[in-house]
């Protein structure tokens, strides 16, 4: 939503929120904010979770609808896997805080089984085999 980082705000008070992409502000560059992130809030889609993987932030994961379900399929998984928090829509206000409470309790070092560190050299090697 567009107020989401307000909604945030509100709803985990001491915490600050930067909204990036969507309706906010444009930023050329994500990763010094995603690096630097002690929660990231995220969709589902491959992009977005391979950059969140390769930050190793701790996520609460929201899938967006997709003709095909594949980011409730992503986000399934990775809560099954101990990756990230996932929830199917988004929160009602009074759940954030524990949302985000569970997310920081997640061991981020966890995305590296999803191997995205050296995947676009290792893309590139196969594209050339």
């Amino acid at each position: 939503p567009r107020d989401a980082p307000a909604e945030l705000a509100r709803a985990t008070p001491g915490l600050r929120w930067v909204a990036a992409g969507g309706g906010a502000d444009w930023v050329d560059d994500l990763w010094p904010l995603l690096s630097a992130a002690e929660v990231v809030v995220t969709h589902a889609g491959q992009n977005a979770i391979a950059d969140v993987a390769l930050a190793q932030a701790c996520a609460v994961v929201i899938p967006e609808q997709r003709p095909f379900g594949e980011q409730h399929a992503t986000a399934a998984a990775l809560a099954e896997a101990g990756i990230a928090v996932s929830v199917p829509r988004w929160p009602s206000a009074d759940r954030w805080a524990a949302l985000v409470q569970r997310a920081r309790h997640q061991d981020p070092r966890q995305w590296k089984r999803l191997q995205v560190e050296g995947a676009a050299a290792r893309a590139a090697a196969a594209i050339a085999a």
